[in-house]
């Protein structure tokens, strides 16, 4: 092999990597934007030391932020609780009407794919 080609072997090689490490980084930078707190991240965390650092709260100020930030997410999931049962009520809605105009396989298909999805998500 020539040293031009292991040049140019070489160069594409170190493009790929790179554009491969740059797709990976992006990607979960994004995908932990997506997931936020209602996939498990406690954001709490977050805002405190946020808060903390660009307002220098002292203590009594922590205190009471993260106490203001409980009673929020308590709220947050009461409501979440009481209309739990109406969003699925309205998914359950769509579900029947959509059915209506599928042919008898992709009426499977769809039977199948929401099976599936009310596994993941535990529905």
């Amino acid at each position: 092999m020539t040293s031009r080609r292991k040049a140019i072997l070489s160069l594409v090689s170190a493009f790929i990597i790179g554009f491969a490490f740059c797709f990976f980084l992006f990607y979960f930078s994004i995908l932990e934007h997506h997931l936020g707190p209602r996939h498990g991240r406690d954001r709490t965390d977050d805002i405190m030391l946020r808060f903390t650092r660009e307002l220098d709260l002292d203590a009594r100020q922590q205190e009471f932020l993260k106490s203001e930030l409980e009673k929020i997410r308590a709220r947050h999931n009461e409501i979440r609780q009481a209309n739990f049962s109406q969003f699925r009520e309205i998914r359950d809605d769509f579900r029947r009407s959509f059915s209506t105009i599928l042919t008898p396989e992709q009426k499977a298909k769809f039977d199948e794919y929401n099976r599936k999805r009310d596994e993941k998500f535990k529905r």
